[in-house]
């Protein structure tokens, strides 16, 4: 499962909430929107995208899923895919943001 990119990653620190990432899975040319990304004591962990409703019986919020892996296998090896792509993802982010470096002045004048 390496052809999952994370193609965007939105910021919403909430608790254990990091945000919200969007993936896009090349073999199959899929886009999975709103995957939520969580991470306390030093775990990270993901959960692919959720429909919230009110039980009738309690009247507590709760969360069905929309997306559905029946086999425990796929979805573990499709979850390590994801979790492998946001840290490629951070790691590019992090490049970009790295501060440029100043070049050392020249020992003698440029003729230009």
């Amino acid at each position: 499962m390496g052809n999952v990119k994370v193609v965007n990653f939105r910021s919403v620190p909430k608790g254990s909430l990091l945000g919200f990432l969007n993936i896009f899975i090349e073999s199959v040319g899929m886009e999975i929107y709103d995957l939520t990304v969580f991470q306390k004591d030093g775990r990270r962990w993901f959960n692919l995208p959720t429909r919230e409703y009110e039980d009738k019986e309690s009247g507590e919020k709760k969360y069905a899923r929309r997306v559905h892996f029946p086999d425990e296998t796929y979805y573990n090896a499709f979850m390590e895919a994801v979790r492998n792509a946001f840290d490629d993802y951070c790691h590019e982010q992090a490049k970009l943001n790295e501060p440029v470096q100043q070049l050392e002045e020249p020992d003698k004048d440029l003729p230009f």
